[in-house]
C-alpha cells in the first residue's frame, strides 16, 4: 500500500476537482480533493475512493476507460500537458463528463499522473453527435417514467410498456481501430436509428454507448430486431455487436405489475450484459438467475483483492501428449478460485469479470509466476523440466506491458525463456491488432514462443494467421466435440496448412481413444483433453504420471521431434519418420503407403517385429558414416530397396527418413 501523504491544503487554490494517481501501471489514486468528490456526487473524498477502491480504473466507465500512460502519449512528443474528456460514473451511477488537463508532476520527490477536471457541460451533445437533440437527461427521462406510471395507473394500465438498455459490445476497441471521430459517428447514428425506429418513446442518452428507453410492449420486440438489422449493416465490424436487455415485470396476485422505477432498468442493463459474449443473440429479458449473477459479480469484485493476496487462487495444470511417442511434453498452467463463501469457482466464472474490470492481469501475472517457479524448482532439482503454456488476456496487453511484467519474472527466478509458451485466444485477435500484434512480436524476440489458443473459435482464423506470426496453433475443442466427417476434414485441412506454414499443432478436447487414433493418423504433433487428464493441482501432477504410466519427453527428444512435425512425407512410395537410439526405434509418422504396405502390416507398429530390427542395423550405420543406408526388400514381388537417410542428430538419438525405392 502507497505511504505517501497528500494533504487537502496543498491544492487549496485550484477551484476544480484533481487527482494524483500512481505512474505504476495500477492507477492507484493516491490524493483527490474534495470539489473531485463533489464532482462525483460525494460528500467527501474518503467517500469517492472508498467507493471506486483508491482505482483510476473503477472511476470511469469501463468501456471508455483508457490508460493514463496511453492518453498522455497521444498528447505528442512536444506536449507536456494535454487535454483530457472523461466518463465518469457518479454516486447514483449516473453519467458524468469531466474535462480538464493531464499532466505528469513531481509531488514529495516522486512522478505522479495529476488530473485537473471540471464538468464538461458540452459533453451529452458531442457525444451523442446531436447538438440540441431530443434525447432527455438521465434524471428527467425518470421523472417523465414515474409519469408515465402513474397516468397508465390511472387509467387500469399496468403493462403496455418495458424497461430496454441498449448498448454496443467492443465498443471501446471500435474507437481504437477505427478512430474517435467515427466512434462518434457511431453513436450518432445508433442514436438516430433509435429515434427513427421508437419515435414515441421515452429515451436518454445515458452516456458513450449506452442508451435506456421505455418502449410499447406489444412492438418491442419486432423494433429491437429492425434495429439491430440496422446497426449491424451500418457497423460492418463483426467484433462489434448490438445487445439489447428488456425488464418484463411479472404480474402480483391482483394482477397489476410494480411501478416502474430507474433501478428496474440496470435489470435490463443486466440482461444485455448476459449475452455481451454470446454471438448468436442481439437481445434477453431478465429473470432472476441473472440478478444472481450480478450478486455473485459484485462479490468477486470486491473479494479479488483479498483472495490474490491470501492465496484462495489456485495453479492446476493440464498435460500435453505427444502423438506420436505417447509421452508428456508439456503442460498449460491454469487457475481455480477457492472462494472462501461460495466453494471452488471455474475459470468461467471469474475471468469474463476479471477482463471487463482490468484485473485480470493481476491474476494472469500470479499464475505466470507460479509456472516460473515450478520450472525453475524443477531444474534444479532434476536437472531438466517440461516447458509450460500460460495464458495472457488482451486486456493484459491494454492496461500493462506483458513483455516487461514477464520478463522481469523471467529474471527474477532465472528462467530459460524457451520453457515458457505464451497463449493468447483466437477471438482475442479479432477485437485488438496493433498493441497486441507489436507484443506478440516483442515476446518472440525476446526468445519465447507464442502460441494462438482456441483457433478455429472466430470467424477470422484466416486472416489471423495472415496478420500475426505464431509458433503453434491450439485448434478449437469445438472440432472434437462434433467429431464428424466434417470436423475430421477440417481438422485434417488445418494440420497440412499449418505444416505448409512451419506452425506447429495441438489439438484440445480430446477425450476418446478414436480421437487420438484419428490426430496421430494425421500428424498432428499434440494432444491435450480428458482422455490423458483433467487439469490438476501440481502436487497431484507426479501420482497421475505414474497411475497413468506415462514419461516425460526429454529435451533431446523435443528438439529432434519438434523438427519432424514439419517434414512432409509426399508421393506415392511408402515413406515414413523415425527416431533411432542405439537401442530402440520408434515410427513417429508414416504416409498411406507405408501404413498400406505389408510388411509394415505384419511387422505391426510395436517396432519389435524383424523388419524394424533390420531398419534400426541399417540406421546405426547410416548414422556412423553419414551415408545412406540401404536395405534389400520386395514390393508387390518385385525387388525394392529401402532407403534410410538420416535428418537431424541430437544427443544421443537421431531423426531419420525411410522410403522405398523401386529397382
Amino acid at each position: 500500500m502507497d505511504t505517501t501523504i497528500f494533504h487537502e491544503k496543498d491544492f487549496a487554490t485550484y477551484p476544480g476537482g484533481i487527482c494524483l494517481i500512481s505512474m505504476d501501471g495500477q492507477e492507484q489514486i493516491l490524493f483527490c480533493n474534495d470539489m473531485m468528490a463533489s464532482l462525483c456526487g460525494y460528500d467527501s473524498a474518503e467517500a469517492l475512493l472508498a467507493a471506486i477502491q483508491d482505482s483510476y480504473s473503477n472511476l470511469v466507465y469501463p468501456d471508455s476507460y483508457i490508460p493514463l500512460k496511453e492518453l498522455y502519449q497521444n498528447f505528442g512528443n512536444d506536449e507536456v500537458v494535454g487535454a483530457v474528456s472523461l466518463h465518469v460514473r457518479g454516486k447514483q451511477g449516473q453519467s458524468l463528463f469531466l474535462c480538464g488537463t493531464l499532466a505528469v508532476q513531481n509531488q514529495q520527490d516522486r512522478k505522479v499522473w495529476a488530473l485537473y477536471l471540471v464538468k464538461d457541460m458540452s459533453a451529452q451533445d458531442r457525444i451523442s453527435g446531436q447538438p440540441g437533440s431530443e434525447f432527455m437527461s438521465v434524471p428527467d427521462f425518470y421523472d417523465a417514467m414515474i409519469q408515465v406510471a402513474k397516468n397508465n395507473a390511472r387509467l387500469g394500465i399496468f403493462d403496455n410498456f418495458v424497461p430496454v438498455f441498449l448498448n454496443l459490445t467492443n465498443f471501446k476497441m471500435y474507437n481504437t481501430v477505427h478512430g474517435w471521430k467515427e466512434g462518434n459517428r457511431l453513436i450518432a447514428y445508433l442514436g438516430a436509428s433509435i429515434r427513427r425506429e421508437f419515435p414515441q418513446a421515452l429515451v436518454c442518452h445515458v452516456g458513450g454507448d449506452q442508451f435506456s428507453l421505455l418502449a410499447r410492449k406489444a412492438t418491442v420486440l419486432e423494433q429491437i430486431k429492425h434495429l439491430h438489422d440496422t446497426i449491424t449493416e451500418y457497423i460492418q465490424d463483426s467484433s462489434v455487436s448490438f445487445k439489447a436487455g428488456l425488464f418484463v415485470a411479472q404480474n402480483d396476485a391482483s394482477g397489476k405489475t410494480y411501478n416502474f422505477r430507474d433501478n428496474l432498468f440496470d435489470l435490463a442493463k443486466v440482461a444485455a450484459d448476459s449475452i455481451k459474449h454470446n454471438a448468436n443473440r442481439f437481445y434477453a429479458i431478465y429473470d432472476s438467475h441473472m440478478g444472481v449473477s450480478m450478486y455473485d459479480r459484485t462479490h468477486m469484485m470486491r473479494s479479488f483483492e483479498k483472495a490474490l493476496k491470501d492465496g484462495e487462487f489456485e495453479v492446476y495444470f493440464q498435460p500435453q501428449i505427444r502423438t506420436c511417442t505417447g509421452k508428456v511434453c508439456g503442460l498449460e498452467v491454469l487457475s481455480r478460485w477457492h472462494d472462501s463463501e461460495k466453494g471452488l469457482l471455474m475459470p468461467g466464472e471469474y475471468i469474463p469479470m476479471l477482463e471487463e474490470t482490468g484485473l485480470i492481469s493481476r491474476l494472469d501475472y500470479y499464475v505466470a509466476e507460479k509456472a516460473i517457479q515450478r520450472i525453475v524448482w524443477h531444474l534444479k532439482t532434476d536437472g531438466r523440466a517440461l516447458p509450460v503454456s500460460i495464458n495472457l488476456s488482451r486486456v493484459d496487453f491494454d492496461v500493462s506491458d506483458p513483455v516487461m511484467e514477464v520478463e522481469r519474472l523471467v529474471q527474477v527466478y532465472d528462467c530459460p525463456r524457451h520453457l515458457l509458451h505464451i497463449e493468447v485466444t483466437e477471438s482475442a485477435l479479432v477485437q485488438d491488432y496493433g498493441r497486441l500484434k507489436q507484443g506478440l512480436h516483442d515476446f518472440q524476440e525476446a526468445g519465447y514462443t507464442c502460441w494462438l489458443d482456441d483457433f478455429g473459435s472466430a470467424w477470422s482464423s484466416l486472416n489471423a494467421l495472415h496478420n500475426f506470426h505464431f509458433d503453434e496453433l491450439k485448434m478449437d475443442m469445438g472440432f472434437m466435440r462434433n467429431f464428424n466427417s466434417e470436423s475430421q476434414s477440417i481438422v485434417k485441412s488445418i494440420v497440412v496448412m499449418s505444416r505448409t506454414l512451419g506452425i506447429h499443432t495441438l489439438t484440445e478436447g480430446v477425450e476418446t481413444k478414436e480421437q487420438v487414433d484419428f490426430l496421430s493418423s494425421l500428424g498432428c504433433e499434440k494432444i491435450q483433453g480428458y482422455y490423458y487428464g483433467k487439469p490438476m493441482p501440481g502436487s497431484q501432477y507426479i501420482s497421475w504420471l505414474k497411475g497413468k504410466n506415462l514419461e516425460e519427453e526429454l529435451p533431446e527428444e523435443a528438439e529432434l521431434l519438434d523438427r519432424a512435425g514439419f517434414i512432409f512425407l509426399d508421393g506415392d512410395a511408402p515413406a515414413a519418420l523415425f527416431l533411432f537410439t542405439v537401442e530402440t526405434i520408434r515410427v513417429i509418422r508414416g504416409n498411406e503407403a507405408f501404413a498400406a504396405w505389408k510388411p509394415c502390416r505384419e511387422a505391426g507398429y510395436d517396432c519389435c517385429g524383424a523388419l524394424w530390427k533390420d531398419i534400426l542395423h541399417v540406421a546405426r550405420g547410416a548414422i556412423k558414416t553419414g551415408a545412406d543406408g540401404r536395405l534389400a526388400l520386395e514390393k508387390d514381388g518385385n525387388p525394392a530397396r529401402l532407403r534410410v537417410r538420416i535428418l537431424e542428430r541430437g544427443k544421443g538419438m537421431a531423426l531419420g527418413k525411410a522410403e522405398l525405392v523401386d529397382l
